[in-house]
């Protein structure tokens, strides 16, 4: 019997754990090319998010940011790392979310704005936040690198 209780018991915290490491659902943000001195096509906003989570508070790896824009899915971004999109400028709905013991997902608006859009995310213990910076930090090639590989993602064409 306790051993039943066990299992059950085990079995349940798994399915927590793994419902909380799932990527927001919604299609994938096209990107471009991740350098962010690439070319910008005409009507777009190059808007680079960069993860600056604390590192004391990411000792278990719970600085791993997920990230959807209007419903669709940007790269996850873990510490120190960045992701380039091109956006239409106007109003954005951003959605920021991370795993610790508990699942903590916060919706915010965010404003796109010509030329650039540089906003930094991270993590707290009890939820997510942002702020738009007006420039990149002056050491970020060095200290961020790109989160992904933009050819496991939808490639970016200008509409």
């Amino acid at each position: 019997m306790r051993m039943r209780l066990l299992n059950c018991l085990v079995g349940v915290l798994l399915a927590l754990v793994s419902s909380g490491c799932k990527t927001p659902d919604g299609p994938r943000l096209a990107l471009p090319d991740q350098t962010t001195s690439a070319p910008l096509p005409a009507g777009y906003v190059r808007v680079v998010v960069f993860n600056d989570t604390f590192e004391a508070m990411n000792f278990d790896n719970s600085g791993v940011m997920r990230i959807q824009i209007d419903g669709q899915t940007a790269p996850s971004l873990y510490l120190r790392h960045y992701a380039q999109l091109f956006l239409k400028p106007g109003e954005h709905q951003l959605l920021l979310e991370h795993f610790d013991l508990f699942l903590f997902t916060d919706k915010f608006r965010l404003k796109v704005e010509p030329p650039a859009t540089f906003v930094r995310i991270w993590t707290t213990p009890f939820g997510n936040r942002f702020e738009v910076v007006p420039e990149l930090p002056a050491n970020f090639h060095t200290r961020f690198i790109g989160g992904r590989d933009p050819a496991q993602w939808p490639a970016f064409h200008a509409e």
